[in-house]
């Protein structure tokens, strides 16, 4: 990715699944919120599932990250994915201010 992008390590757990319509409504207020404030209309997901203790179906936690993608380009984001279920080498640089570390759960 070019220039400035949130990358959003994003887990789905199977509550999330049974308020689907909130958790994507609230995930994407919350990347959209973090765009802003970093000056960036780049977001990556990257679904990161390795640590949790609960999963979702990963099938069903696909379709979720489409989702958010989809709502996210549909109002003017440029969205990418890393590729899934392999594992990922990330370079990158993170600003020094601490809004460009943020830890969201619900």
């Amino acid at each position: 990715v070019s220039g400035g992008a949130v990358l959003a390590w994003l887990h789905v757990e199977p509550h999330d699944v049974e308020d689907r319509g909130t958790v994507v409504r609230k995930t994407i207020k919350n990347l959209k919120w973090h765009a802003r404030k970093v000056e960036v209309d780049q977001v990556v997901l990257h679904s990161f599932a390795h640590l949790a203790e609960q999963r979702a179906d990963p099938e069903i936690s696909k379709e979720i990250l489409a989702e958010i993608g989809e709502r996210l380009e549909s109002v003017g984001y440029q969205v990418h994915h890393t590729p899934w279920g392999y594992f990922n080498e990330f370079k990158m640089h993170v600003e020094g201010p601490g809004i460009a570390k943020v830890f969201k759960s619900f």
